[in-house]
């Protein structure tokens, strides 16, 4: 057991190592990218953590009575779970792209439009337990306006979202291969950039009588032209066939901030420096001296014969036609690359969303209750506090991880079991470990009547 324990804390505090595959450079499955900062998400296996505060947090005869405790907390938030995501998704229903199943009744506006923020809220909820964090307004457009790694850029318009949720867990740095000025753009060099270990994104576009109404009003344009410009932007290949009575969920991995443009469906491609030279220079170039020089033949031409005149027109129209093709081919290559970004590192879709931030949840709230029980049995003289700085100690020391513990969130949990409660004076309590198993047992055994 010993020899164990200490084997998962050495390969816990080995740096994660780096591989080189399809997509770049990657860590080798079961290792995670530690934070840069501390982070409230707790970067290890339910099991494991329970497994350590056991060996850890209490003597030999209280470890059985202990995890009889833990295995009731696992359950009972098990239950809860599969509720909370049976609501999410009977809210999530009317808004899934995805949806497969036939619709009896069909909402209307003003019901849509009610459920909504509701679908929204319990939205950010889960996130939030599951220990993501909001990405605000003021952060997001300092990494719109950040320099781009990849070799493209892109440009989105937030304009054309009704709302949209960011949600990142993990601020890393992970390496990746890009060109630079210093090298002619022409060798690839690994470097370290700012990146998201998970990214979660939910965009709905506004109505189009919205938007049409917004741009007359702030550009101060006819209806017309208004509508134009909307039909353009949703016509976008990335947009086509988009509903504006959808709500549209991502989570990503590994995301550098900086390419976060390039996730939204209205992103637009924007070539850098080299590839804008190389086009003028081999394409833009060569066309515009074609031309001239096609001018200058056709005037010393004219008159000798009507196949130089020919032939003259016939090259410049050639030039035009390479420029354009050179043109497609970069725009191509950019395409590609945007592709790849999508593909390798989109982990869930829709409603697939909603489950894995619903387990995630699940695991984070587990995690925490278990900690904080422990801790609180052990620590909880000192002040809560003194608990908490204890719980931070407990995963670094066992887990060589930085995790800023939210002992609050493991008292709520605790409250909400009945397990955190007041005494006769009404100073919080926590209760012994066999008074601990007898209440959730009771807890556990009114479950089939509760569903």
């Amino acid at each position: 057991m010993d020899g164990q324990l200490e084997a998962d804390r050495m390969a816990s505090e080995a740096p994660p190592v780096q591989i080189e595959t399809e997509t770049g450079i990657d860590t080798v499955p079961g290792q995670t990218i530690p934070s840069v900062v501390s982070e409230k998400f707790i970067s290890v296996d339910r099991g494991v953590v329970i497994a350590r505060a056991l060996d850890k947090l209490f003597d030999t005869g209280q470890r059985v009575l202990a995890g009889d405790v833990f295995q009731y907390i696992c359950a009972l938030r098990q239950v809860e779970s599969a509720r909370w995501l049976d609501s999410l998704v009977e809210l999530y229903d009317p808004f899934n792209p995805d949806d497969e199943t036939v619709n009896v009744v069909k909402l209307g506006p003003d019901r849509r439009t009610e459920l909504l923020p509701k679908l929204r809220k319990s939205i950010i909820e889960t996130a939030t337990a599951a220990n993501y964090i909001q990405i605000g307004q003021d952060e997001l457009e300092k990494i719109l306006g950040a320099e781009y790694h990849q070799g493209f850029a892109a440009e989105v318009d937030l304009k054309e979202f009704d709302f949209h949720l960011l949600f990142y867990r993990g601020d890393v740095k992970i390496p990746v291969n890009t060109t630079s000025w210093k090298t002619a753009w022409l060798i690839e060099r690994p470097v370290e950039v700012d990146a998201y270990r998970r990214l979660f994104i939910g965009l709905k576009l506004k109505p189009v009588e919205t938007r049409v109404a917004e741009i007359m009003r702030i550009e101060k344009i006819s209806r017309e032209k208004a509508e134009k410009r909307v039909k353009k932007i949703r016509n976008q290949k990335m947009l086509e066939g988009v509903s504006e009575e959808t709500l549209h969920l991502k989570i990503f991995r590994r995301i550098p901030k900086s390419d976060i443009e390039i996730l939204f469906p209205n992103a637009k491609i924007k070539f850098n420096l080299f590839d804008k030279l190389w086009l003028w220079i081999g394409s833009g170039g060569s066309t515009i001296f074609a031309i001239v020089m096609a001018a200058l033949k056709f005037v010393a031409a004219v008159a000798l014969s009507l196949f130089f005149v020919i032939f003259t027109i016939a090259g410049a129209v050639g030039a035009i036609i390479r420029s354009f093709t050179s043109f497609l081919n970069t725009r191509t290559r950019y395409m590609a690359k945007l592709a790849q970004s999508l593909y390798f590192h989109n982990i869930a879709s829709n409603q697939s969303v909603l489950a894995a931030l619903n387990d995630d949840a699940e695991e984070e709230d587990i995690k925490e209750a278990v900690l904080t029980y422990a801790l609180l049995l052990r620590y909880g003289h000192l002040g809560l506090e003194a608990t908490k700085i204890e719980a931070d100690r407990f995963l670094k020391t066992e887990f060589s991880i930085d995790c800023d513990f939210e002992i609050e969130d493991g008292c709520r949990h605790l409250r909400k079991l009945g397990l955190l409660v007041a005494d006769d004076a009404g100073a919080p309590r926590i209760r012994d470990l066999e008074d601990a198993r007898g209440h959730l047992e009771g807890l556990w055994r009114a479950v089939p009547t509760a569903a």
